[in-house]
């Protein structure tokens, strides 16, 4: 007897072999069973996109090659640890938050579809540090154009190698070597920041600038090599003009890097010395807005999900110190609509002091820190936010501004465990749509130092800190009793610092020293420049020792380190950009360029333009823009940013003026846009992974039978125990019981439509 087979069944068979001929074997769909919940999933891939494990490079992109043949284009990033690390951390991590994880092959098996290249170096990437690391590629392959053009082959490996040299240089040991008393100009943060223009910013150095690091010459004498070698090299002349204005734009990259780094490192010396001072009445606060929260819904259609508008918050860390222990609470403002400007962020502060004084009635006095965005860098919120902390009770001592991506580490931190709390909260089949619900998905799950408030809305620039009231002088101390430790197998948490050594054994310790920033730094690398500092340290205390740090003392000798060029004062300060004007000539051919593109509905490339602009020609087959005229691609970029928004705005087809525009409608359409790539790449990068997993998807047919509706209708049990039986033999599910009894079928078949999709909730019919 074939189960499901009747004498109905035969007699049609057997009319379709004689009306159409024999019959083709239907196509069955494979079903599969789940053998990981989507929430696990989600939770892992949340914990690996933190900004301590996963870095965007803000440079190229990945593919993610599906099963189906599909492929989906991801953001370039770079992973911090290997697999490993990263798994046992989170096991340890699940642990902590007493949360049920994957299995530790399917959590491979997910690092393994997340494409990601693994990190060489230990270290973050901003935006000038992308820009940087580019350059020096470029310039590399600037090398290998002028070798292909007649220069020498081994001056090219050679100076391919110092080029690799400087870069590597940069990303461990440059920052290792900073401090506001060293012999080397390049490396003396006084004398590298000090203004020689304005004596009311200028530094006085009680030591000699007397001795020179040679990895730090290395740039300066790659960068003149090649200079001279496209001076002197035999090519065409408009191909020279090519090739050396495109050098510029490289040198000028490669030193803003450089400058970068060394004003980070003081900004990083003044939080420094804002911790030393905390005490019982005094706190550090650290600010910064989060990425745009696009809202999320625990089922949503594809025309609900474009056109979304991104609901602005604001992570404030208040940093304390209780019996010698640094601790941290978040405060999290968000806002239905908001614009982020320095009228926002006064009344945040208003809120932020008063809700610090109510709960901690000791703090009189406060520090902050922030990045240098305009809504908080500008003269009205400066001069206000004394008042604003004094009608609190709260007296503010300084405010300092940091460098791009270096200041605002614990906020990030404390971002990336919300947006899991948040995820979760809607895949228990909630929306957070919000900020009222976007609260209430935060204060449901399980409680963290961080509190969360609903808001309803109805020049100087060169300043890089502001001291309030009576001036104090900071002084300086050690890093903090930290200890030497020797890392074991079960301290599995490391520090994201690049040179920083200690290790951790939960992921709580590794927090709260990353919190602090006390770091226990060791040299890559020992330079000539760091051996005279062990030579030194030898001859006055007659004990060798390895190098630690890059604050210690060292000889005035008179050796081949002599200082012979020394670096002007003041190098590592943020240049002043004289933006000039675009000529009629160059405007009319970018507005052309533009509107091509919106009529072809293919955008103009701003490298493309920039990179046609060196090669275009007039009728006579001359260059039409001279070498003064061409344009990078990230002017190109804002020309077309800003031309697009007055459009909008003006809602004509070719605005005549370009003055007028709105920066903040740019901008904030501008945090809308990165929000939806964000959550766009994130939402392609789950779908690879239940695609890998083979996680059932929606809805489960087996035959003619839709399981899922039969289950939401109630009428699964309604099915003959042969179909049934069939069912469960097609999909592989073993009988729960005696097979005689429709039960030991149903119940599986139950167990298997709630890990669908669907979730079985009768809302999807």
């Amino acid at each position: 007897m074939i189960p499901g087979l009747s004498k109905w069944r035969i007699d049609q068979a057997r009319n379709h072999a004689t009306e159409t001929g024999k019959g083709q074997p239907i196509l069955e769909k494979p079903i599969y069973r789940a053998r990981i919940e989507t929430a696990k999933v989600d939770h892992f891939l949340d914990y690996i996109s933190r900004p301590e494990l996963l870095q965007d490079v803000a440079f190229g992109t990945k593919t993610l090659n599906l099963d189906s043949g599909e492929r989906v284009i991801i953001p370039a990033v770079v992973r911090t640890l290997i697999p490993s690390r990263i798994i046992q951390q989170y096991i340890c991590y699940c642990k902590q938050e007493q949360f049920q994880s994957a299995s530790e092959t399917s959590l491979y098996r997910i690092l393994d579809v997340c494409s990601a290249s693994m990190q060489k170096s230990l270290q973050g990437l901003d935006n000038v540090t992308a820009e940087g690391t580019e350059a020096i590629d470029n310039l590399t392959k600037m090398n290998e154009t002028l070798v292909e053009n007649g220069a020498e082959e081994g001056w090219g490996k050679t100076t391919e190698c110092k080029v690799k040299e400087v870069k590597r240089y940069f990303k461990t040991d440059f920052k290792a070597h900073m401090s506001q008393e060293e012999h080397c100009a390049d490396h003396c943060t006084t004398y590298s920041l000090s203004d020689p223009k304005n004596t009311e910013f200028k530094g006085e150095c009680k030591h000699k600038h007397d001795v020179e690091c040679e990895r730090c010459e290395s740039l300066e004498d790659v960068l003149n090599d090649v200079k001279d070698k496209i001076n002197n090299i035999d090519i065409d002349e408009e191909q020279r003009k090519r090739i050396y204005f495109d050098y510029k734009q490289h040198e000028a990259a490669i030193k803003a890097w450089k400058a970068h780094l060394v004003r980070t490192v003081l900004q990083e010396e003044a939080k420094q010395a804002a911790l030393d001072k905390l005490d019982d009445e005094t706190c550090l606060i650290i600010l910064d807005w989060a990425m745009k929260f696009l809202p999320l819904k625990y089922r949503e259609t594809m025309c609900e999900f474009f056109g979304k508008r991104g609901l602005n918050w604001h992570i404030s860390a208040v940093v304390t110190k209780k019996d010698s222990r640094i601790e941290v609470e978040c405060f999290v403002h968000v806002f239905n609509f908001c614009t982020q400007n320095n009228y926002a962020v006064a009344s945040i502060f208003e809120h932020l002091f008063q809700t610090i004084k109510a709960e901690y009635q000791s703090i009189s006095k406060a520090f902050v820190r922030s990045d240098n965005a305009g809504c908080y860098h500008n003269g009205p919120l400066i001069l206000c936010l004394h008042e604003v902390a004094k009608n609190a009770g709260v007296n503010l001592i300084r405010y300092d501004f940091s460098e791009p991506q270096a200041g605002k580490d614990i906020c990030d931190r404390k971002t990336a465990p919300m947006k899991a709390h948040i995820r979760r909260f809607v895949n228990e089949n909630n929306d957070v749509t919000t900020a009222e619900e976007m609260k209430k998905a935060k204060t449901c799950m399980k409680p963290i130092r961080y509190q969360t408030s609903v808001c309803y809305t109805t020049s100087s620039s060169k300043m890089a800190e502001y001291e309030y009231g009576k001036p104090i002088t900071l002084e300086k101390k050690e890093c903090g009793v930290i200890g030497e430790r020797v890392a074991s197998q079960s301290e599995i948490f490391s520090c994201s610092e690049s040179t920083c050594v200690l290790t951790f054994k939960s992921e709580i310790e590794a927090q709260a020293h990353m919190d602090s920033g006390k770091h226990v730094k060791e040299l890559e690398s020992v330079s000539l420049y760091d051996t005279i500092r062990l030579r030194w340290a030898e001859r006055v205390t007659g004990i060798s020792s390895v190098a630690q740090e890059a604050s210690a003392v060292f000889a005035h000798e008179e050796s081949a380190s002599s200082k012979t060029k020394a670096s002007s004062m003041g190098w590592a300060l943020k240049a002043t950009q004289k933006r000039p004007r675009l000529g009629e000539k160059v405007k009319a051919f970018l507005i052309e360029k533009f509107e091509a593109g919106e009529r072809s509905g293919t955008k103009a490339d701003p490298l493309s333009v920039s990179r046609e602009m060196k090669f275009k020609r007039d009728d006579k087959g001359e260059l039409v823009f001279q070498p003064e005229e061409w344009k990078t691609a990230k002017t190109i970029k804002s020309f077309f940013s800003r031309y697009s928004a007055k459009l909008k705005q003006q809602g004509v087809s070719t605005p005549k003026d370009m003055r007028g525009s709105q920066p903040e409608v740019e901008e904030e359409m501008a945090d809308d846009i990165e929000a939806l790539e964000f959550e766009t790449a994130m939402q392609n990068l789950r779908q690879a992974v239940y695609n890998d997993l083979k996680i059932p998807e929606h809805p489960i047919e087996v035959n003619q039978f839709n399981i899922c509706k039969l289950m939401q209708e109630g009428k699964l049990k309604a099915l003959k125990l042969q179909d049934l039986k069939a069912i469960c033999a097609i999909i592989g599910l073993p009988p729960e019981g005696s097979q005689a009894r429709k039960k030991s079928f149903v119940e599986p078949l139950k167990e298997l439509v709630k890990k669908c999709t669907c979730k079985g909730s009768s809302d999807v019919y």
